[in-house]
Parts: C-alpha cells; sequence; structure tokens
C-alpha cells in the first residue's frame, strides 16, 4: 500500500482497470438486448445503429483521417461502388482528383452504405443498394418538384416521383422480409439454448468449465463471458470502429455523469467505490469510464427489476469465474487445483441460474418484437397503394420537408 501511495499514477491505472473490467463484462452480458420499441437485436436494427453510429462519427472538415479510413479501405470503398454503383463511381473518381474535400463526404456516405448492406446475401444487397440509389432520385425528384414552373412540369415529375416510391416500397419489402427471417432465426435459436440450459445443466457447466480450464497461457486477460445468445452483426477487423460504436460514446454532460454515478452506487457498489477512489485522482479518466457505463444503465434501467438484479450478479460473478480460472490454471499442486475447479463448478452452477432469468426475458421480448414486425410487415402489403399515395401527397405538397439526401448526417 505505501508503494502504492507514492505512485498514485499506478493506483489510479489500478482503480480504473477494475472498474473497465466489471463494465466490460456487463456491455457483454447485455449484448443483444433489445433497446426498444421498433428496435431489435441482431440483424434487425444492426443495419440502423450502424447508421445511426456512423452518423455520430462522421468526418469533420473533409479529412479522411478524421473518420480512420485507411488507404486500403478507402480503395476498397472505390471498388464496391465501382461494382454497384457505376455513376457514383465515376464522380467519385474525379471528385478524388478535383475536389478532396466533398469526395471525403461521398467517401463517409459510401461506407454507410458498406456497412450496413455487405452482411446481406446478394439479392437482398442489391435490393438494399438499389433503395439507397432510389432515394437518391427521389431526393433529386422532390428538388425538381419544387423547382417546377409550371403544372405540366409539375405532373410529370410528380408522376415519376409516383414510380420511384413504388420503386423503393419494393426494395424495402425485400430487406425487411430478410431481417424478419433473420430475427425468426434468432428467436429459434434463442428457445433452444434455453431448454438446453433447462434440461442438461450440468452439461452446460461441464462444457463452460472445460473451456475456462483448457485457456490457453498468455491468452487476452478478460472475463470469459457467456457468448451472446445469438449472431451478432459485427464490422470485419480492420475497418473503423464507428459501427460497432453505441450512444454511449457521446460526451456526457455533467447532469448525466451524475446520474450514471448515482446508479452505480445503487446498484453496482463495488464499481461506485472504484470510480469515487479515482475522481480524486483523475476526473478526466472517471468521465471515460462513466460514458460507457452510460448506455449499460440505460439499458438495465429497461429491464424489469428482477431481470436487471440477475444480470448485474451475472457480470459480477463472472468476474470471479475469471479469476478462479486463471488460478486454477496456474495451480501446481493437484489439490490446490481440484479445489479451485470446484469452487469454479459452483460459481458456474450459480451464474448458469441468473443467466437464464436474463435469457428468458430477452426471449419473450424477441417474440413479442417478431410478432409486431410480421404484423407490420402483412399492414405494408395489404396497404402498399395507400402507403405510397400518401407519401407522395407529403412529398408534394409545396411547403413540405424535402426528405434528406441519402447518406447526409442527421
Amino acid at each position: 500500500m505505501s508503494a502504492l501511495r507514492g505512485q498514485p499514477g499506478q493506483a489510479g491505472r489500478l482503480a480504473l482497470a477494475g472498474a473497465c473490467l466489471l463494465v466490460a463484462a456487463l456491455s457483454w452480458s447485455l449484448a443483444g438486448t433489445p433497446r426498444g420499441p421498433g428496435t431489435s437485436v441482431g440483424p434487425v436494427s444492426a443495419g440502423a445503429e450502424s447508421r445511426a453510429a456512423a452518423s455520430r462519427s462522421g468526418p469533420r472538415h473533409g479529412r479522411s483521417s478524421r473518420w480512420g479510413l485507411t488507404e486500403a479501405q478507402r480503395a476498397e470503398l472505390v471498388a464496391f461502388a465501382k461494382e454497384h454503383m457505376p455513376e457514383q463511381h465515376q464522380r467519385l473518381v474525379k471528385l478524388l482528383e478535383d475536389d478532396p474535400r466533398r469526395a471525403g463526404w461521398l467517401l463517409w456516405r459510401l461506407y454507410r452504405l458498406y456497412v450496413g448492406v455487405r452482411r446481406y446475401p446478394p439479392e437482398v444487397r442489391r435490393a438494399a443498394i438499389a433503395r439507397h440509389q432510389v432515394r437518391v432520385a427521389i431526393y433529386r425528384a422532390v428538388r425538381e418538384l419544387r423547382q417546377a414552373r409550371t403544372a405540366e412540369q409539375r405532373q410529370a415529375v410528380k408522376a415519376r416521383l409516383a414510380d420511384l416510391l413504388g420503386q423503393e416500397f419494393d426494395h424495402e419489402q425485400v430487406v425487411r422480409d430478410y431481417e424478419v427471417k433473420r430475427l425468426a432465426e434468432q428467436v429459434a435459436d434463442l428457445a433452444a439454448e434455453i431448454k438446453r440450459r433447462r434440461t442438461d445443466r450440468a452439461g452446460v457447466i461441464e462444457e463452460r468449465l472445460r473451456r475456462l480450464l483448457a485457456a490457453r497461457p498468455g491468452a487476452k486477460s478478460r472475463p470469459v463471458a457467456s457468448r451472446p445468445s445469438h449472431p451478432t452483426s459485427r464490422p470485419a477487423t480492420g475497418w473503423p470502429r464507428h459501427a460497432r460504436r453505441s450512444r454511449l460514446w457521446r460526451k456526457l454532460s455533467p447532469e448525466q455523469a451524475g446520474e450514471v454515478l448515482e446508479y452505480a452506487r445503487q446498484h453496482l457498489p463495488e464499481l461506485h467505490k472504484r470510480l469515487v477512489k479515482l475522481r480524486r485522482r483523475d476526473p478526466g479518466r472517471v468521465m471515460v469510464t462513466l460514458e460507457h457505463l452510460h448506455g449499460l444503465v440505460r439499458r438495465l434501467r429497461s429491464m424489469p427489476a428482477e431481470v436487471r438484479d440477475a444480470a448485474i450478479v451475472s457480470r459480477r460473478l463472472n468476474v470471479s469465474i475469471f479469476s478462479v480460472a486463471r488460478r486454477a490454471r496456474e495451480a501446481k499442486d493437484p489439490a490446490e487445483r481440484k479445489r479451485r475447479t470446484a469452487e469454479l463448478r459452483e460459481l458456474l452452477a450459480r451464474q448458469l441460474q441468473a443467466d437464464q432469468v436474463v435469457k428468458e426475458y430477452r426471449a419473450k421480448r424477441l417474440g413479442r418484437q417478431l410478432a409486431d414486425l410480421k404484423a407490420g410487415m402483412e399492414a405494408r402489403r395489404r396497404e402498399r397503394a395507400k402507403i405510397i399515395a400518401e407519401r407522395l401527397e407529403r412529398l408534394s405538397r409545396p411547403q413540405a420537408v424535402a426528405p434528406a439526401r441519402p447518406g447526409a448526417r442527421r
């Protein structure tokens, strides 16, 4: 302790490391938790989340270095445009030579589209790209409609706009159908996992125990959390991290930081103690941790009390599991290794029970969301003409707000 008192920077790093460990564990546990009506985890919301995250991390002053795109990634985007959008590719190549700043913004819009569509199978990807191109045409048609001087010009543009809206609707249906199908698969996978955890509890515990004890020496030191309940749609390694970020990366106001700290005091006392201790030494680093924690707090607040408590208990156990597993792997004495293994098995059993509460809550919520999405899709099919006509009427009003340029920051 005396050594630490003489080295406040080292003590701060240790406190922050402990805080980040618990935050990371909580984040892993809550990966896949639905975030509200009309959004889902996994494929249904991945594109929306990627686009929202990208819009918050876009280029500034037209300098690509600010968005994290390397030359290789920029070349990949140019190749993507050449294959799927020849017109935009020609414009991009010209802008890269004549106006790098405008080329930067075009690259950024292409990046947002690319992140959203590359996880799709070919036929759905084609529909998503066509939807984007039609939206560009709709934006231009609405602008042209505003500038029309005669009734004949307005009528001609309006007829073209109606056709474009029909094309956009059909492309959107293809993408939505695929998203609903993916969500149905996720719900089925989650239900199967929950059933297995009920019927083969001992087998699930032993399987995880083997994985923990077989960890390679020198592996990265982080909690070995339970895998998410279903596949997630994460961008490939090497691409900018913008699409993996969520709203929790926004800079917090002092009021928000205070709310997060108070929530940690009530529900995460160990983390709160570390944050308070660290705040005296380095307030700036505490804010970074609170920004990480903000998104987790929002998700925990959306859960019923018993589910929230189970999620917190599970992640606290996960930190202990990681520590005991490491000691068991490093034990030289067979008796010590046996004792640590028995302790680890007990911790895993307790965590399995807590995890089951969270997973069953997820399954119910995703099931309701899937039912709502299917009902919405059926309503869209029945009311195609009405939906298109209403949108055409809105866009044709003289004082109507023009649609945002596709890919523009919102």
